[in-house]
């Protein structure tokens, strides 16, 4: 019997559809960083550190936007490769002087590697600043002479401690925030923040100051950073619920001690003494 062959159907050859290009990230402004090194005219350490992780992660929405664009070169890999190793020594450092110095050492070598999309140079903050040094530490003197008792009487009455156990150092400076905490839990308030505290203790007593404060204490005290799985410091700041309400605790046992000597206040609250209402002045 002959073998009956059967024609097989013809497929349509279908082309797979082409792969959706990602989408384009946005041009970063240089009106922004130039915004971000603002920050960098202050005595504040902590404030300058912070600004500089600002500025670096303006500058990794940069290596975005211009990879999309084209291919990195040899000297663009290289000036890449120094600013992220100086960015992790200085994300491992303890002191914020070494941060600053590996951090600002991260972005030189970023404007080496975006150097065609003319960033602002940080030298000239850095030097700008370096002119008006001695004008600002002299400013930062008269706030120490100003709040200076009121932050020892603050130290005294509560004696604040960080996580490793040791005593918080609290410092006045003009900063852009209330108050800011670095890597030590040492606490620099902001001149107008800290003089509402201080006008409040002399209105209505030393106790609604405190109360006014404690909330920063305790962030100081419970803040400590973020390790992962392998031990590795991730740069974050973690605060700990349960150290900051045993950090409340402590303090306010300090101030029991404290209010036991001769020389504390005699009335943590003061009364106000409002005038005479009306309908005493009518009785009368």
């Amino acid at each position: 019997m002959a073998r009956v062959q059967f024609k097989r159907p013809r497929v349509k050859r279908v082309r797979p559809p082409r792969p959706v290009p990602p989408p384009k990230p946005p041009r970063p402004r240089r009106g922004t960083l130039k915004n971000i090194y603002k920050d960098l005219i202050t005595t504040d350490r902590d404030q300058r550190v912070e600004t500089l992780k600002k500025a670096m992660h303006w500058y990794e929405e940069l290596q975005a936007y211009l990879a999309y664009n084209s291919e990195w070169t040899l000297t663009q890999t290289k000036a890449k490769s120094h600013a992220e190793r100086a960015r992790l020594f200085g994300l491992e450092s303890n002191k914020d002087e070494a941060k600053e110095k590996h951090y600002i050492f991260a972005i030189q070598q970023y404007e080496k590697m975006t150097r065609k999309f003319h960033p602002p140079k940080i030298g000239t903050f850095l030097s700008k600043y370096s002119h008006v040094r001695s004008k600002l530490e002299k400013r930062k003197h008269r706030f120490v002479r100003k709040f200076g008792e009121f932050l020892v009487l603050v130290d005294k009455a509560v004696r604040p401690k960080n996580y490793d156990g040791k005593r918080i150092e609290l410092r006045v400076d003009k900063i852009t925030c209330e108050y800011r905490i670095d890597s030590e839990g040492n606490i620099t308030f902001d001149r107008k923040f800290l003089d509402a505290a201080r006008k409040l203790s002399r209105t209505h007593g030393l106790l609604p100051a405190l109360i006014k404060l404690f909330p920063v204490l305790t962030e100081a005290a419970a803040l400590t950073m973020e390790v992962d799985n392998d031990g590795h410091k991730t740069g974050r700041y973690v605060i700990h619920g349960s150290k900051r309400h045993k950090a409340l605790l402590e303090m306010l046992h300090s101030l029991m001690q404290y209010c036991l000597l001769d020389n504390s206040p005699k009335r943590l609250v003061r009364r106000h003494k409002s005038s005479p209402s009306t309908e005493e002045t009518v009785a009368a």
